[in-house]
């Protein structure tokens, strides 16, 4: 995906958070999640899941748009299906406004909580002096934030599909599908309902 200097940065990391996930116990407290699509739509309807998380990890000229997971090894075939039908979701479901709404405060509330810590705050200003040459004011991502809609999100969702994923695995594989079955899966999860969005060729 894109870089974070691009203008599509921020609506990046609300899709992150709007896909959002964690692990299958959580020690309780405000802001872990339990609404995003990964948590509501993986963790809570497959017990065989302890982990699913969407992240992004951004980088000077680009950056990398992840889906991680586990479960016990017997279970890697249905995890990749699982995940499978997410992504396929991700790109042919419209999202919500509450959705969006909800993963923009998201983004709100951890920018803000950051901030009020004095080493984050610098560390904050250390690395967008050195990366970028100027340092946003909170006030000024706020406003960037606030600005992001459903059709951004949309089309930063349908972006991620226009190159074939890579797959990384770590652990007991010997019940994880080949990439080729991998890739096939995710293919036909997003075009099991009909679409005609076009992705990477086979």
């Amino acid at each position: 995906t894109v870089s974070y200097k691009h203008d599509d940065f921020v609506p990046t990391c609300v899709l992150v958070l709007l896909m959002g996930g964690g692990s299958s116990f959580s020690a309780g407290g405000p802001g872990k999640g339990i609404y995003s699509r990964l948590y509501r739509k993986v963790l809570c309807h497959n017990r065989f899941v302890f982990s699913a998380i969407a992240l992004n990890h951004p980088y000077a000229d680009g950056s990398l748009f992840t889906f991680n997971g586990s479960c016990p090894p017997p279970d890697l075939g249905n995890l990749a299906k699982v995940f499978a039908a997410e992504i396929g979701a991700m790109v042919k479901e419209q999202f919500t406004e509450e959705e969006v709404a909800r993963a923009k405060n998201m983004l709100l509330c951890t920018l803000f909580m950051n901030i009020e810590t004095r080493t984050i705050a610098l560390e904050d200003i250390g690395r967008q002096v050195c990366e970028l040459g100027k340092r946003e004011s909170a006030e000024e991502i706020r406003t960037k934030i606030e600005k992001v809609t459903i059709e951004d999100v949309t089309r930063i969702a349908r972006n991620l599909v226009k190159t074939a994923p890579a797959i990384a695995a770590l652990g007991n594989l010997s019940a994880l599908p080949s990439d080729s079955v991998l890739l096939s899966q995710i293919q036909e999860a997003i075009h099991s309902s009909g679409s005609s969005f076009k992705f990477w060729s086979r």
